[in-house]
């Protein structure tokens, strides 16, 4: 292979997933394998291994070979099919490993009396920033965000202890600008009611635990449709709570029943910010 002008070394390779999903290539993070292609220099000499990285600015490809060495050579002393699939491979392969996302969560805070049991209720609107960054030369357009957020509501019942119901805030939003090479991008959740209610007071001190509200975090799943078809899928978890299921659908507890069936929302007065 003296005619690729490789440089051998050792390396890891990056690995994807190919999955048929109507008539499409699904390539996504959760289960890995490598794609193993017989490639070919402009002499005709050929070899097979697998891609491991690509500088697209450079043009410099890595392959690690069947023996498991990886070298580096030019993009240009390969076939044009396989300049093409390399190509490819680097764009997929920015979109898996070169977008970081952070989750910011954001509340404003509402101060409102219950006046059926007397006690302190202070109402939330509570969503999350998500700021994406693309650290690639690539610019990646058709794409789409899903959410779902996760939290729950305390109640007490008529014995004064708390109980909390499990909702979840699910949200699509297309991307029609993309993410820019080397660009940002920040996009806002839908809002979720919450509420935290001190305990009722006497004379003989507090008889009822607080009820309190938790959002436990937030799941965001990013669709990219590449230029030859191919879709990529990526997800970003602001916690491993292995309890979290993705669902494409709201499950709404608490304050944020009434306003899924689009009742009146409680009117309060907005004191402050946190």
């Amino acid at each position: 292979m003296n005619t690729v002008g490789w440089i051998i070394k050792r390396g890891m390779a990056a690995t994807v997933v190919v999955v048929l999903l109507a008539g499409q290539s699904v390539y996504s993070e959760e289960t890995v394998s490598e794609k193993l292609r017989r490639f070919s220099d402009r002499s005709g000499n050929s070899f097979r291994g697998f891609v491991t990285a690509y500088d697209g600015k450079k043009e410099i490809v890595s392959i690690r070979r069947l023996d498991g060495k990886t070298g580096e050579a030019k993009l240009s002393v390969f076939s044009d099919e396989d300049q093409k699939f390399i190509r490819e491979w680097g764009m997929r392969d920015s979109f898996m490993n070169g977008i970081n996302f952070v989750p910011t969560m954001k509340s404003k805070r509402n101060e409102v009396i219950d006046s059926d049991s007397g006690t302190l209720k202070t109402l939330w609107d509570v969503n999350y920033e998500l700021s994406l960054e693309n650290t690639t030369s690539y610019a990646f357009t058709n794409m789409t965000l899903e959410y779902c957020v996760f939290y729950g509501q305390g109640t007490r019942d008529k014995d004064g202890n708390v109980v909390y119901s499990e909702g979840v805030l699910y949200g699509k939003n297309p991307i029609e600008e993309g993410i820019a090479a080397s660009g940002k991008n920040t996009l806002k959740t839908e809002v979720i009611k919450v509420y935290s209610e001190q305990g009722r007071g006497t004379s003989f001190g507090i008889v009822d635990s607080r009820a309190d509200y938790k959002v436990r975090g937030v799941w965001v799943r990013l669709t990219a449709k590449l230029p030859n078809g191919e879709v990529c899928v990526r997800d970003f978890r602001s916690s491993d709570d292995s309890f979290w299921k993705w669902v494409p659908r709201s499950h709404p507890v608490g304050l944020n029943v009434e306003t899924t069936t689009k009742k009146p929302p409680t009117s309060v007065p907005s004191v402050s910010s946190q």
